[in-house]
This record gives structure tokens, C-alpha cells and sequence, in this order.
């Protein structure tokens, strides 16, 4: 936990439970006002959520060791927030001129429980109107958002944790048809549809990330989207999700975070005429008719059906720009000639027992954390999390976690290593002793990517997941289980490592043991045909020969210099990389890997 997660909850201790309003660590030391109390915190008996309404910096720092290990687990109800004070359908004649300008009807407004206040402006520098848009929770009005009138401003009271109008939500209709639940990038884009007759409509409750590059949001933004974990009971409920974000580049990248986060398969893209940008522009400029008929319209994400060559026009005109590029880089140039990482992809690794098959990928899952920010979900069946949590703290810290020949790690470096890995793993425990099938693995990685936006996904190894065999061969078992897997990773744009042992491999006294590629792995050809990419992690020395001396003592014929070598031995796309091998050097003292020299060619 860093100092500033401190700061949090040490405040979380002072405030109890419910909501707050505090300085923000992050924030305060830089600017004019540093007791400005711009950072809400939301406090319940297992963790504090926190949300900075200037420089938007948002998380949870959890209460309970025990959900840091395992963060997936269910936390217990939350004590109910304190109300916030609001003026149901009290609205000034400036707040009813500036709606009737956005199309919007009084009695909708009033209905949905707007309101005016005064509020402070930063950009007015003084109190202004607001029209104040309140969250709902169960009981009461937990936060209220306010739009100031002139100028376009935004402040809180209380924190927004999910969506607005997610209270209202209603998913059956009146001839029991499934309704769809619809995401928009804005209140009033919400309260455009409402007033149109359109059901389900809600909004997030900070709008669209200004910074984006390439329709991407920095995965360190991720916390951002904590509202569509708070939702998640009706996204989950829901058959179709509506994503009704602007046509800009941050519209774009709200909408595909959301996609990834809910799922495509489930997720349907409004479209607008050339002339708008939004919701509400459709209403202003085309009527009430064109509102609903756009909602009609609307589009589902490839993983949802098929389309014409035109759905896809800027994807295609952008590889002609741009060219195809390269995933992201594994850390080692030497490595990235070969095999880069990309979201939607499946990763088969594979090597004979103690080659360090899940020490590289725990590598690479590092250095993408580290680079970039990515966050991961690891169900590993062999290291467990109170083991494999300090394997990784060695790879932050570049120091041993225990003790031995090498100077080991100090308490302070094993707190700060504890804290990255807290910020950027999740671990899947199956400590309650159930066994764990493909479907469960995937329904927890799902309410990760959900609640976290994880990146990537580590199952490791294969033959620890259940499997029923009774009514069909142990190869078609294995294909579906790899079709579901690929299906997850496009659905979600997470990368799937899967670690899969090979079969035991015949060793020749003159050759020594091979290799294994694809179709060395125990169980299924499926295992080279399914993947995207396949990797087998080897070391030389425990493949040569094994010779014997003059005692009858064996041993291999090369030295063990902690050379390790990855094989690609697949790649099904070539601008991501290639077949073939590259050499790293490990170092056992703390687990990491570094580019490989051969000191025989090195001139000195």
C-alpha cells in the first residue's frame, strides 16, 4: 500500500462507513486550493472506494487481507450511504430555458427528479446554477451530479459509484419481451431517450476519458469503469446492452472499454446521421421519430452476427494507413522479432517439467504491467497466491524474497512490491477445494475484466481443470474447451496464456530428449490447430544427451549456464510475429529474465 492509499484509509478509519468528502493525496500538494475536498470515499466493512473529482484518480483500497489474495470474492453488504439533501423538481426558469434549448420536456425532468442549486464554478469562479441530477440507491439519494447551466461545469455531492438511472431499470416488458439495457455517455443523452418514450436508459457518471490515443484508453485508467462492477447485477441480467456513447474519439473508447468490460457478444453501437454527434443532436435536428429509430438501429459488434464489408470500413482504411503495426512488446526486443502480445489472441505454452515454462510467462505478464500498465487474472493451480505473490514481488524488486547466498529483499521493498502486485493481479484461489472447470475459470476471469479491466489471463497448468469425459473423446473435449477459451479472449480483448505439460517424451542417448512443439502436448492435436501463438520454453542443457563416466554417474553433456531458450513453433499472424527461436538468460536468484549475451562473441 503506497502513501497515498494510507492517506485514504487512514480517513476511511476516521469516517466509519457510509460517504465522505476528503483532500485528495494525489492531487492537493499541486495546486492553489490544497484543502480542497475533492476526493469522495465510500467506505463499507471490507473496503474504501475513492473517486478524485479534479484529477480523477479512482480505485478501491480493500480493509481485509484476506480479499487482497482473493479480491473476487463476494464482499458482504455495504452499509447504507448517508443521504444526500436534494429539492426534488424544483427547477429555475434558466434550468428549464437551457433543457427546452436540449428538446428536453418539464415534466420529464421533474419526473426523473432534476433539480436546481446553487454550486461553485471553477471556471465561473464564483456560484452559478446547477441543474443537480441525482444517483439513486436503493433507499435514497446517495450523490447528485450537478451540470452548471453557464459555464458548461460539472461538481458532486456524495460519490456516483454506478450508473444513473441504473434504479430505474426495468428489463421485462409489458408483453414480457426482453428490454435491453442502454449506456450512455451522458445525463442528458439519457434524458433525451426518456423523454422519447425509450425505456432503460442510463448513463455513466463520468462521461468519456479526455486523453485517449488511437481510440484507446490507457489501461491505467482502467479503474474508471468501477460503475459497471457496481452494476453488474442488471448488465449481467440483461440480454442486450446499448451503447449510446458520442461520435468522437472518445465516444469510440468509452464504447469499446464498455464492450470489453460487458462483453460483445451482448453489446450492441448506436449510429448517427452525419450531422450529429450525439443523442440529443439527433433529437434537435431530425425529431422525436429519429431518436427511437436510431436506438432501433443500432449495431451489433462482429462477435454478434454478420456484416457487411461496410461495418468494417474504418478498420480497413485504417490498416491501409497505418499498416497492421505490432502487438505490444514482451520487454525484449530479441523476443518481440518473433512473438508480441496482443488482446483477443491465445498464447499455448509448453515445455517438460522444470524448463520454466510459468516463470517466463510470469516474465512477460511483469513486464507488460510495468511498461503499460495491463492488469491480470491468474488461476495457477501450482503456485498457489501466497507463493506466487512473492515470485512476482522478486521480479518488481530484482532482489530474493527469502533468504539465501544473494542480499535479500528489505521489508519496506517487500511492501511497495506487495502493493504493485496488489494494483495490477488478481488471483483465482480454489482453496474451498472445489474443482475447477473451463466455465469457472472463465465466468471469474469475466467478472474480472468486469470489475478490474484485466488484460490478460494466465490458466496454468491444463491438467488441473476438470473436465467430463463420459460423453465424448478426451480430443473433441479439449477442442471445445480451446474454442471457448479463443472465443472469451476476442469477446473481451484479453490475451490467454495456457500452460499445458507435454506428454512424456522418449529420450535418445546420442540425440537427447527433444523438444516439444504443438503436437508433443498431452491430450489433443487441437492444441497446435486452436492456438494463435505457441511457445515452448527450453532448457539446452536438459535436452542433451546424457553421458556417463568412467563410475556410472550421469550427466547431461551441457553445462547448465542458465540460458533458456523460446521457441515459437506457431504464429498465425505475421505482422505479430514469426516462427522461430530466440535465447534469454535467466537468473534463479530472483526469477528474472534479461536479453541473452554470448560472452564467446563479445570482444573485450
Amino acid at each position: 500500500m503506497n502513501e497515498q492509499q494510507g492517506f485514504i484509509r487512514s480517513a476511511a478509519a476516521l469516517l466509519g462507513s457510509g460517504q465522505g468528502r476528503v483532500k485528495c493525496p494525489y492531487c492537493s500538494n499541486g495546486r492553489k486550493n490544497k484543502h480542497d475536498t475533492s476526493l469522495s470515499i465510500t467506505v463499507d466493512d471490507k473496503s474504501v472506494a475513492y473517486n478524485c473529482w479534479h484529477c480523477n484518480e479512482t480505485g478501491h483500497v480493500w480493509l481485509d487481507a484476506e480479499t487482497v489474495i482473493n479480491p473476487l470474492r463476494e464482499a458482504g453488504p455495504a452499509k447504507p450511504a448517508k443521504p444526500v439533501k436534494v429539492v426534488a423538481g424544483e427547477l429555475s426558469e434558466s434550468s428549464k430555458r437551457f433543457l427546452g434549448h436540449r428538446g428536453i420536456r418539464l415534466d420529464t425532468a421533474v419526473g426523473l427528479g432534476l433539480f436546481t442549486g446553487l454550486r461553485y464554478s471553477r471556471k465561473a469562479q464564483g456560484e452559478v446554477e446547477a441543474i443537480g441530477f441525482p444517483y439513486c440507491g436503493p433507499d435514497n439519494v446517495y450523490a447528485v451530479k450537478y451540470r452548471c447551466i453557464e459555464p458548461k461545469d460539472y461538481s458532486w455531492d456524495g460519490s456516483p459509484a454506478s450508473l444513473w438511472g441504473v434504479d430505474r431499470v426495468d428489463l421485462t416488458g409489458f408483453d414480457g419481451e426482453a428490454l435491453p439495457l442502454i449506456i450512455c455517455e451522458g445525463e442528458i443523452d439519457a434524458l433525451t431517450l426518456s423523454d422519447c418514450g425509450v425505456m432503460n436508459a442510463t448513463s455513466v457518471p463520468n462521461g468519456a476519458p479526455a486523453k485517449v490515443n488511437e481510440k484507446k484508453i490507457d489501461p491505467k485508467n482502467d479503474k474508471l469503469f468501477s460503475y459497471l462492477w457496481a452494476a453488474r447485477d442488471i448488465i449481467t441480467a440483461a440480454e442486450k446492452v446499448i451503447i449510446c456513447a458520442d461520435a468522437d474519439q472518445p465516444g469510440a473508447a468509452l464504447a469499446e472499454e464498455i464492450a470489453r468490460r460487458v462483453g460483445r457478444a451482448k453489446c450492441w453501437q448506436v449510429g448517427y446521421p452525419d450531422d450529429c454527434k450525439d443523442i440529443n443532436d439527433v433529437l434537435l435536428k431530425h425529431g422525436r421519430d429519429a431518436v427511437g429509430a436510431a436506438i432501433e438501429a443500432a449495431q451489433p459488434w462482429p462477435v454478434a452476427g454478420l456484416f457487411s464489408a461496410e461495418h468494417y470500413h474504418d478498420k480497413v482504411d485504417a490498416l491501409y494507413r497505418q499498416g497492421p503495426g505490432k502487438g505490444e512488446s514482451t520487454g525484449y526486443l530479441d523476443v518481440d522479432d518473433l512473438y508480441t502480445i496482443g488482446g483477443g489472441f491465445v498464447s499455448v505454452v509448453t515445455g517438460i517439467p522444470g524448463a520454466g515454462k510459468s516463470e517466463f510467462v510470469d516474465q512477460i505478464m511483469f513486464n507488460l504491467a510495468r511498461d503499460i500498465g495491463w492488469k491480470f487474472a491468474v488461476c495457477s493451480f501450482e503456485n498457489p497466491p501466497d507463493f506466487h505473490i512473492p515470485k512476482l514481488a522478486e521480479k518488481y524488486t530484482g532482489k530474493p524474497f527469502f533468504q539465501g547466498p544473494t542480499q535479500r529483499m528489505t521489508t519496506a521493498e517487500r511492501d511497495t512490491a506487495f502493493g504493485w502486485v496488489n494494483d495490477h493481479f488478481i488471483f483465482m484461489d480454489s482453496a474451498d477445494g472445489e474443482p475447477s472447470t473451463i466455465d469457472s475459470i472463465l465466468d471469474r476471469a469475466a467478472a474480472a475484466v468486469l470489475r478490474l479491466g484485466v488484460r490478460g489471463l494466465v490458466i496454468d497448468p491444463f491438467n488441473y481443470v476438470e473436465m467430463d469425459a463420459r460423453d465424448d473423446t478426451e480430443t473433441n473435449i479439449i477442442s471445445s474447451m480451446l474454442t471457448k477459451i479463443r472465443l472469451f479472449a476476442i469477446s473481451h480483448d484479453v490475451h490467454v496464456w495456457f500452460i499445458a505439460h507435454p506428454r512424456i517424451l522418449r529420450s535418445d542417448s546420442n540425440l537427447g530428449t527433444p523438444i516439444p512443439k504443438g503436437y508433443d502436448i498431452s491430450g489433443s492435436a487441437a492444441w497446435f490447430s486452436k492456438a494463435d501463438f505457441g511457445v515452448t520454453v527450453a532448457r539446452p542443457w536438459m535436452h542433451s544427451p546424457v553421458a556417463v563416466d568412467d563410475f556410472g554417474n550421469k550427466e547431461h553433456t551441457v553445462k547448465n549456464d542458465n540460458s533458456v531458450e523460446i521457441h515459437i513453433w506457431k504464429c498465425r499472424f505475421k505482422w505479430l510475429g514469426s516462427v522461430g527461436t530466440v535465447k534469454l538468460q535467466y537468473d534463479p536468484a530472483n526469477g528474472r529474465y534479461s536479453q541473452f549475451v554470448d560472452w564467446g562473441e563479445v570482444e573485450i
